[in-house]
């Protein structure tokens, strides 16, 4: 298990950059549920990397 900072970026951001980094092809991601409030005024990481992911991605709710 690695862990690592986003250093002034956002967190899609450094999912997609360890991405690129390690070549991998497969994302496996875990989500929940924020109010609509919540979303609406801080985003969401989940919905954004599943939009953006340049490789297969399994979520699990």
């Amino acid at each position: 298990m690695a862990t690592r900072q986003a250093k002034g970026g956002t967190i899609e951001d450094a999912v997609q950059n360890r991405l690129i980094e390690t070549g991998a092809d497969l994302i496996v991601i875990g989500a929940y549920s924020h109010s609509w409030l919540h979303r609406l005024l801080y985003g969401g990481v989940t919905r954004t990397v599943l939009r953006s992911s340049p490789v297969t991605a399994f979520l699990s709710r």
